[in-house]
């Protein structure tokens, strides 16, 4: 896979499970058939400066906000109409 940070291996993972922690205190966990994942063979100071993206996969089954103003992104499966 080729990027702003350059190439990377990739790879994918069957069955997976992410977890994410609720603003009540607890988790929601997300099951995949498969995601795919990239690794960078070297991580340097380039690769660090640029903050991991989250793929179509997820994104596609929840609202991503982003707020600017209060420097604040979450990922919801509220309807954020």
């Amino acid at each position: 896979m080729f990027g702003i940070g350059g190439s990377a291996g990739t790879y994918f993972l069957r069955d997976v499970i992410l977890a994410f922690p609720r603003e009540n205190g607890k988790s929601h966990a997300a099951s995949f058939d498969r995601i795919y994942v990239l690794k960078h063979a070297v991580v340097d100071e380039k690769i660090i400066r640029i903050p991991s993206i989250l793929g179509r996969e997820m994104l596609n089954e929840y609202a991503l906000i982003y707020d600017k103003k209060n420097g604040t992104s979450y990922i919801t499966d509220e309807d954020p109409q």
